[in-house]
This record gives structure tokens, sequence and C-alpha cells, in this order.
């Protein structure tokens, strides 16, 4: 697992470029994007299992741009 978590951060160097906003914004629309791919875009299911409400997670999908459709 601390292989994969190196090779990811030497993948994803660019991220050290980028001020704080902008690497917070990366990796929530990332993290985002795994979860709901991992429920198959599913909203209800993926707030849930994130302990967030629906329209919360709406709202954040929104704000970063991610594609649902």
């Amino acid at each position: 697992m601390v292989n994969e978590i190196i090779k990811s951060s030497i993948d994803n160097a660019d991220i050290y470029d980028l001020n704080f906003k902008e690497a917070k914004n990366k990796f929530e629309k990332e993290y985002l994007e795994q979860k709901l791919r991992s429920n198959n875009w599913n909203m209800t299911i993926t707030a849930k299992n994130l302990n967030l409400d629906r329209v919360s997670l709406y709202r954040k999908v929104k704000s970063l741009g991610i594609n649902i459709e």
C-alpha cells in the first residue's frame, strides 16, 4: 500500500505546484470521482457511504465540475 501511495504521489507531483485551494479542489474532485465510480455513479449510495447528505454531495459535485451524466 505504501508503494502505491508513493507511486501516486510521484504521478501527481504537479499537485505540489498548486496553491492550497487548487490542491484541495483537485484532491476532492479525484476523491469524489473515485467514490462515485465505485458506486456506479449512484449519488444516494455515495452520499451515505461518505456520511454526507445527498444535497451536499450534489452541491460539491457541481462546484467541482464533476460530470455525473
